[in-house]
């Protein structure tokens, strides 16, 4: 509000508030004005915007009495004046309990049908309707507020919304299975959900902006002779490999030193889907075991096929001779591979552990951790992932990987492995 003082010291403080006492009365002065006139307008309405009074009564043929006359003023407020006229100057003729008034103006005129009411009847153009009022036309109060630099019309503070949540972004299934564009980097939390008789499921949320979102999950098929776990959008139809949120898969080896992960085509033995394409590789991890003789970290080897044009993967179907395995064992440095390792942690003779800068995303100790990177010694990281609670994980990923592809790399290292550490 205008006309406000800062604070400068005690005795400007003192002063501020005494002229806000000042300002308060004067407002409450200008509302008792206001409620003053709206109900003086509201007495006036009921007459038709006119002020009347009763004609004294004839006292007798030829005498003189006081007769009312009309002026006009203000619009369509009329006041009211007295004055001595006989009988026969009076302009106005009683007719039993109706009577007609001649006004002072040649406007209007009004005829009175009972007591109660007032019907005006308006002849020529000119219409009932309250002068402006001018600006000159200002009461004391307002004038005194002005005076004090005070401005009349009140603003009312403007009050606090809460903003708006935005609509999640809808997660479709290019997103998760498309590779990352260069210089971009996707961070996601992984939760463990354990159930009594029933395999944990690990559920993936997508990390924007202190908000999470949910993008898909995973759990290990029972009943299987070795770990195959599948990766589905919907989190409550897992088991459902023909729908249209199915993502894909990651199996192990009979020892666990092995993961493969296949994308949603079908297998090439299945002759029960035939109507769907084959499966491709999208990712192969390999342990080091260390169970027996070589103790230690991890060792981890990961192998993806590489992006061509920006967009899309290179295909390796899965089979013997055409997997990204024997791929690699034919060729370390083929183009259409990308090789990633993890990178080794640093003793810390301080903590007494093995320790990586994982730069603040995990604060718990654990072998599940690791950083993947195709330039070992260098500060690049493709794929980072650890603890941060009981059943809580941070996994951040950038090009050239697809968060399908992150997601199957770190269900990996949730598996039970009988020869890793």
């Amino acid at each position: 509000m205008q006309g406000s003082i800062p604070y400068v010291s005690d005795a400007a403080d003192k002063e501020r508030k005494t002229a806000d006492v000042r300002r308060n009365k004067l407002l409450a002065q200008r509302q008792n004005l206001l409620a003053k006139k709206k109900k003086n307008k509201r007495l006036n309405s009921g007459i038709g915007g006119m002020a009347r009074s009763t004609n004294r009564h004839q006292r007798g043929n030829g005498s003189s009495y006081s007769s009312p006359s009309w002026s006009m003023a203000s619009g369509a407020a009329f006041s009211f004046k007295e004055a001595d006229k006989t009988v026969g100057s009076c302009n106005s003729s009683m007719t039993g309990s109706a009577a007609t008034i001649g006004l002072a103006s040649p406007m209007a005129a009004t005829t009175l049908k009972s007591p109660q009411a007032i019907t005006p009847t308006v002849t020529g153009t000119t219409k009932w309707a309250p002068t402006p009022k001018k600006k000159d036309d200002i009461s004391d109060v307002e004038r005194n507020m002005m005076s004090m630099g005070i401005t009349a019309t009140y603003v009312p503070p403007k009050q606090k919304t809460k903003p708006t949540k935005k609509a999640p972004k809808k997660i479709t299934k290019d997103m998760l299975t498309m590779p990352l564009m260069k210089g971009t980097k996707m961070m996601c939390n992984v939760k463990r959900k354990k159930g009594v008789f029933k395999n944990p499921v690990y559920e993936c949320y997508f990390l924007e902006r202190g908000e999470q979102t949910y993008i898909m999950a995973s759990t290990k098929r029972p009943k299987n002779a070795t770990s195959n776990y599948i990766i589905h959008m919907d989190k409550d139809d897992l088991m459902n490999k023909d729908s249209k949120g199915y993502l894909g898969k990651l199996r192990s080896n009979f020892s666990g030193t092995e993961f493969i992960a296949f994308d949603d085509g079908s297998n090439p033995k299945n002759t029960e889907r035939k109507d769907q394409p084959p499966r491709t590789e999208l990712a192969t991890v390999q342990y080091v075991p260390n169970f027996v003789f070589n103790r230690g970290p991890r060792q981890m080897t990961v192998i993806v096929p590489n992006v061509r044009g920006g967009k899309s993967r290179y295909k390796f179907m899965g089979e013997e001779k055409g997997n990204l395995r024997a791929a690699y064992q034919v060729n370390n440095d083929d183009p259409k591979l990308v090789v990633l390792r993890n990178k080794k942690p640093k003793w810390n003779p301080t903590m007494n552990a093995f320790c990586l800068n994982f730069h603040g995303r995990v604060t718990k100790a654990s072998v599940k951790n690791f950083q993947l990177s195709d330039d070992v010694d260098g500060d690049s990281v493709i794929l980072q992932f650890g603890k941060t609670g009981k059943n809580d994980f941070t996994m951040d990923l950038t090009y050239p990987l697809s968060p399908l592809q992150a997601f199957a790399i770190c269900l990996s290292s949730f598996d039970n492995k009988k020869v890793v550490d």
